[in-house]
Parts: C-alpha cells; sequence; structure tokens
C-alpha cells in the first residue's frame, strides 16, 4: 500500500517538475517495450520488497542486514562474470571484507548458540 500511496503522490510532483514526459507516454512517443520493462521493473522490485519484509519477520534485523550485504557482493561479483565489468583492486578488497565480515558474523553467532 505505501508502494502505491507513493507512486500516486509522485505523480503530480512529477507532472509539475516534467511536465513534457507524462505527454511522451501518453502520445505513443516512448515505445511499448520501454513501458512494458518499466512495468515488469515496477513488479519485480515490489515483489523483492514484499519478499524482504516477509523474511523480515521471520530473522533478526542484522542477519537480515548482513543477507542484503551478502546478496550485494553476489550482484557484483556475477556482473563482474557476466559483463566482464572492470576490477580494481580497492572493489577486489571491500568484497573481500564484505565476505570476510559475514563469514565472521556466521562464526560468531554459531558460537553464541552453543
Amino acid at each position: 500500500i505505501m508502494t502505491i500511496m507513493s507512486f500516486l503522490i509522485t505523480i503530480p510532483i512529477s507532472a509539475i517538475i516534467e511536465p513534457g514526459t507524462i505527454g511522451l507516454v501518453t502520445s505513443g512517443a516512448v515505445s511499448n517495450d520501454v513501458v512494458t520493462k518499466a512495468l515488469y521493473a515496477a513488479f519485480f522490485f515490489h515483489a523483492y520488497q514484499q519478499l524482504s519484509y516477509a523474511i523480515l519477520n521471520r530473522i533478526s534485523p542484522v542477519t537480515h542486514s548482513v543477507g542484503n550485504c551478502v546478496k550485494r557482493v553476489v550482484v557484483i561479483a556475477s556482473s563482474i562474470i557476466f559483463f566482464q565489468n572492470p576490477v580494481s583492486p580497492l572493489n577486489l578488497a571491500g568484497a573481500g571484507i564484505a565476505i570476510s565480515g559475514v563469514y565472521m558474523y556466521s562464526m560468531a553467532k554459531r558460537l553464541s548458540a552453543k
């Protein structure tokens, strides 16, 4: 509901700030392919948010944050592999710190459970 309310509140603001944009979409200047992809992106982002809240209800916020960190590392690694994005040593160091932090958190959680 918050996403829908945000969308409805944002429409008049975007119409004021960028008055020609809505006209481009309604006049057909923007292809249906772009609109379809934007709707897919909106749907999947909304589904991602709902899933994130559902997971947050089942686990602690810290565990959720660590999982989100892992997700970001996976997204970065897959973009490096699939899209051949260049990686600097600083990027590698950051990914290594994130991965080691997740490992240390999981080890600490495992030890505290015993």
